[in-house]
């Protein structure tokens, strides 16, 4: 039987959306499948899995060796840079599944993504705002709306990664 659920993750609440799945497994609901927002889930109470996000562009096969030699096994992708894993071993502790050196690359790569679309809604934003002349295009005055709500999106989680990518750095 199939279960679908509603939740919204920022990109800085990796660890969050690692808890809740594996919390969800925990009751007997195994995650299979993610659509915009809408996790799919399995339901077999007899198992229990742990889970874990990766984040990688392009990536290769040698990317998903490296988790598959430890033991945790591909689920799904998204956007084609998120990669949700789950491994069987329930003694594995929440600590262990992410070094402080893979969350502080982690969090640069996710910034670095995140700056570059919060530049290029911004940039668009003004170039569309500025072609305006006068405000009687109702679709331009939409696009401005949209792309400044956007904008301002992308710039809440480049301030939530830089203070957690500070936060891991000054614990170094």
């Amino acid at each position: 039987m199939s279960v679908k659920k509603l939740r919204l993750f920022l990109t800085p609440d990796l660890e969050k959306e690692e808890r809740w799945l594996t919390q969800m497994s925990a009751q007997g609901l195994h995650f299979k499948k993610y659509r915009m927002c809408v996790y799919t889930f399995e339901a077999d109470p007899d198992k229990a899995y742990i889970y874990q996000i990766g984040f990688q562009q392009n990536a290769d096969e040698t990317y998903f060796k490296g988790f598959e030699n430890d033991g945790w096994k591909l689920v799904d992708h998204s956007a084609g840079m998120y990669h949700f894993f789950r491994h069987e071993n329930k003694e594995i502790a929440a600590e262990d599944l992410h070094s402080e050196t893979e969350m502080h690359d982690y969090y640069d790569k996710m910034l670095n993504f995140h700056m570059l679309l919060f530049i290029s809604a911004f940039c668009i934003m003004f170039g569309t705002f500025f072609s305006l002349g006068t405000i009687s295009n109702v679709l331009q005055i939409i696009v401005v709306i949209v792309l400044g709500f956007l904008a301002l999106v992308h710039l809440y989680i480049i301030v939530r990664l830089f203070k957690k990518s500070k936060l891991i750095k000054s614990s170094r």
